[in-house]
């Protein structure tokens, strides 16, 4: 019977798509949740109807298959520069693709050619402390075959530090301006990854085809502002970060200056304080030439 609390994980970036890199520098990920790791193989059916079934399903087709699931983690700032640009940075609008490896505690798997579909980072000061968790739907190009081994990593492998929180989101929250007393911050990346199976069964290539980048912060309504800019959308500089002090590291994103409240929702109780959660979108900036600049060290 496999214990599934005996998992672990390997991502190794690969040099050529689709390629397992050798020589490549193995970053183990820490898995804290049920079911953190969802990547599997999954054939892409036809159903066939007839008439010689009175209209039921006669036969299944399937010449197709796709790589995809999720990976939740936590936000760990030594691991923050090669994970965020997983999602993040383009080279030639090309993503950088991972090998993962994964024991199931049944079985190892490795997935070539993965790329992210959706980056989220989230936090929130009433939830779990304030820990900032990270979130990828992953799409890949195929399983390796034979299956590989994964002997089991050393504790040292993985991230000594504390990860990331919302309280040191703190001065590196800015709409416009720098914010305070805002609850929650939410990113999102989308990706749109456009795979080509040609007359392969798993995809021949998947290309970057574009991005949808918004966030989200909720914070309390003390002022008129935000109401202000949004029913006028007007355009605004924005940034949010993260900074620990020991160990030493930071991560930041700056969308530049073209960002637009695509809506503005209110929390109105009548036992507490008002917040209003802002929709950031971000638009391409002529000036910064990009929607986008990551920074993480």
């Amino acid at each position: 019977m496999g214990w599934s609390a005996r998992q672990w994980l390997a991502m190794t970036p690969e040099t050529t798509y689709g390629v397992y890199n050798t020589t490549g520098t193995q970053m183990w990920v820490r898995l804290t949740d049920n079911n953190a790791f969802t990547v599997r193989p999954k054939p892409l059916v036809a159903t066939i109807r007839s008439a010689d079934g009175g209209n039921r399903r006669r036969q299944r087709v399937s010449s197709r298959e796709a790589v995809s699931g999720t990976l939740n983690t936590l936000f760990y700032p030594s691991q923050a520069p090669a994970m965020l640009s997983w999602g993040v940075n383009l080279n030639n609008y090309t993503l950088q693709s991972y090998t993962i490896d994964h024991f199931d505690s049944v079985r190892v798997r490795r997935y070539l050619g993965c790329l992210v579909k959706t980056m989220t980072i989230g936090c929130a000061a009433a939830k779990n402390d304030g820990i900032a968790t990270l979130s990828f739907e992953i799409l890949g190009q195929q399983p390796a075959s034979p299956d590989p081994t994964l002997a089991e990593p050393l504790p040292t492998a993985f991230p000594t530090e504390s990860p990331y929180t919302h309280q040191q989101s703190a001065g590196l929250v800015s709409i416009g301006g720098t914010r305070t007393k805002y609850r929650s911050i939410e990113l999102k990346v989308k990706n749109l990854l456009i795979p080509t199976w040609d007359e392969t069964t798993f995809p021949s290539a998947i290309y970057w085809g574009g991005r949808d980048v918004d966030w989200s912060v909720s914070v309390q309504y003390v002022s008129t502002i935000d109401r202000a800019n949004f029913e006028s959308q007007t355009p605004l500089p924005c940034s949010i970060g993260w900074s620990q002090q020991t160990p030493a590291h930071s991560a930041s994103f700056n969308f530049a200056a073209t960002n637009f409240i695509g809506s503005l929702t209110d929390d109105l109780p009548l036992d507490g304080a008002g917040y209003e959660t802002l929709l950031m979108q971000t638009f391409y900036d002529n000036t910064a030439a990009t929607d986008l600049i990551l920074t993480a060290t």
